[in-house]
């Protein structure tokens, strides 16, 4: 079920000022009631960094192959997955799906999931600043860390496969030679 913002507002305010929570009617047991609790948690969270604009529905960000590769190695690095899909300000489910395609395709399968599917987008209604976010010294230092680490991973990329084709190049070279040697015609 979709909500909005202001049914996200009300839940949030319940939940911060430490009010028993209205559960919607289709939300009745147990697994559901705690299922619910973490969207809400999330977007308190959201709420805390963002304020209302946080809960608003937003225009789809599309992520560079390095970007991708930047927040999957800020949780291999041990950062909490909930932590760095609410500072790039997306789904838990969608960094969830970067890192699962990226463990069994590697770059060229975050690459694939660049191409955008599905119905087009509707017109903006309102545009939503968000607040300025003040990093700490050692925020900045593990997310300067990350891109530097996403950047050295695309670069040893880049080499191997030039290193790959030097090797497939001296072996056509050598394949020649040999084809020359045996038949000097040619």
């Amino acid at each position: 079920m979709k909500y909005t913002t202001d049914m996200k507002l009300r839940w949030v305010d319940e939940y911060i000022n430490n009010r028993p929570i209205s559960f919607p009617e289709s939300i009745n047991t147990s697994a559901k009631r705690h299922n619910f609790m973490s969207h809400i948690r999330e977007w308190a969270k959201l709420f805390r960094r963002h304020g209302v604009c946080g809960l608003q529905k937003h225009e789809q960000k599309v992520f560079t192959l390095d970007e991708k590769v930047a927040a999957i190695t800020r949780v291999k690095n041990g950062e909490p997955k909930r932590s760095v899909s609410s500072s790039l300000e997306i789904g838990f489910s969608v960094l969830n799906n970067w890192i699962k395609v990226y463990s069994k395709s590697g770059l060229d399968g975050l690459k694939s999931l660049g191409t955008r599917r599905g119905r087009p987008p509707m017109k903006k209604k309102q545009e939503c600043k968000p607040k300025s976010v003040n990093l700490t010294d050692e925020e900045k230092k593990t997310f300067a860390n990350a891109e530097l680490m996403a950047e050295n991973e695309a670069l040893r990329e880049k080499l191997r496969l030039a290193e790959l084709e030097v090797k497939l190049l001296k072996k056509v070279k050598a394949l020649l030679e040999d084809s020359k040697e045996e038949d000097p015609e040619r």
